[in-house]
């Protein structure tokens, strides 16, 4: 599952359930630019940063 498909279930979970589903900056901003957890934060993460 990719954080866009997840920040869109976290939200409408939020919406049943409250706040404590609402999705984070960090999973709103990885959404948004199409990334990656691994990508972003993996072992070759630090290759791209080089």
């Amino acid at each position: 599952m990719g954080a866009k498909r997840f920040v869109k279930l976290a939200a409408a979970l939020a919406e049943i359930h409250g706040p404590r589903f609402r999705p984070n900056k960090l999973l709103l901003d990885l959404a948004e630019k199409g990334e990656t957890f691994y990508g972003r934060f993996g072992a070759g993460a630090e290759a791209k940063a080089a």
